[in-house]
């Protein structure tokens, strides 16, 4: 049962969590290293995609900007020290080896597709008080991952094209 409280993105946290067997990380220390779930075994970075089916593409935020003084630091998926990184979207679940799945998007011969925030949404950001308000991206599409090396497994990922 979904929590209504929760954010779409606090919520996957805890499905994951009680998926895996495992706890919602609280620690800033390692929140800021992208890890939100821990078991005895594995961290996971969780990600919560809304529009995958209907752009048929996932996303790896590798940029952050400033657009009021074009500063820049790495985005989420390039800070991840967790084990696992785990993208919900629809009723499905995708689970993905972190190094290799870093490997594959990062290798120097790679070219994937760089998508970048829209203006409404930056916009949304800095009114939101975030410094960092752009992002760019890595897109790939659900299949491209789901066939890659760096796939563990997933839920009801059968019949993506």
């Amino acid at each position: 049962m979904q929590n209504k409280t929760l954010k779409q993105w606090e919520q996957a946290e805890h499905d994951l969590a009680r998926m895996v067997k495992g706890v919602v990380v609280t620690d800033l220390t390692k929140q800021y290293a992208d890890i939100d779930v821990e078991t005895e075994r594995f961290s996971y970075s969780v990600k919560c995609q809304n529009n995958v089916l209907k752009y048929n593409s996932i996303l790896f935020e590798t940029l952050l900007i400033n657009t009021c003084n074009n500063s820049s630091m790495d985005g989420s998926f390039l800070k991840c020290e967790a084990d696992r990184y785990a993208i919900k979207f629809d009723n499905t679940w995708l689970l993905f080896d972190t190094q290799a799945l870093k490997e594959m998007l990062l290798h120097k011969d790679a070219k994937y597709p760089i998508k970048t925030t829209q203006k409404w949404l930056e916009d949304k950001n800095k009114a939101e008080g975030r410094t960092y308000n752009r992002a760019k991206m890595l897109s790939l599409t659900p299949k491209q991952l789901i066939n890659s090396a760096a796939f563990i497994t997933g839920t009801n990922y059968k019949d993506i094209k």
